[in-house]
């Protein structure tokens, strides 16, 4: 998994780089990946938003400025305490947070798992011990893993997909059998 959250952030980054020469400096914001595959074993709320997570950490340091939303409570909270009166607007550095003066996102950066494959398979070596006359088999197990993410940036006042790029990773795994 952790590959794979790899996978998306360093092709996302790369993808969006190459974007954000003709875009200047935007301003993004990354929803939760969202998935039209049914049969993936690991999917879940938590992993969209992991996704999401990930690609929106990698974005702000490649130097892109990303807008949070998935934790907008926290921010509105941190507003309303300052309406409130609870923080201090004469505070050090007067860092007190303003109502009405979050930043928009210029484009939406929407992730889509758009295929996932995984099978598994017995494979066996053999070898032998020459002069001795004896030989040995061996097996073990060989999964693969293949998955291909849809990367689309929109343009949030449009609606215009300004660009897209289909992202594919793989991933294998071997184990040996006791015998």
């Amino acid at each position: 998994m952790k590959l794979l959250h790899k996978s998306f952030a360093l092709i996302g980054i790369l993808f969006l780089s190459a974007q954000s020469s003709i875009l200047a400096t935007p301003t993004v914001s990354v929803p939760p990946f969202k998935s039209n595959v049914d049969d993936i074993p690991w999917w879940s709320k938590r992993t969209a938003v992991q996704l999401s997570d990930v690609l929106s950490t990698e974005l702000t340091n490649s130097g892109l400025q990303v807008v949070e939303r998935g934790n907008l409570d926290a921010v509105l909270s941190e507003q309303e305490l300052a309406d409130l009166g609870i923080v201090s607007k004469t505070a050090r550095n007067n860092n007190t947070a303003i109502r009405g003066k979050m930043r928009g996102a210029q484009f939406i950066i929407l992730g889509n798992v758009s295929s996932y494959n995984e099978g598994t398979q017995q494979s066996a070596t053999s070898s032998s011990f020459g002069m001795l006359g004896g030989s040995s088999s061996k097996g073990g197990y060989e999964s693969n893993a293949s998955v291909e993410v849809d990367l689309r940036v929109v343009n949030s006042t449009t609606g215009e997909v300004v660009a897209a790029r289909t992202v594919s990773g793989t991933a294998k795994s071997t184990s040996k059998s006791k015998s």
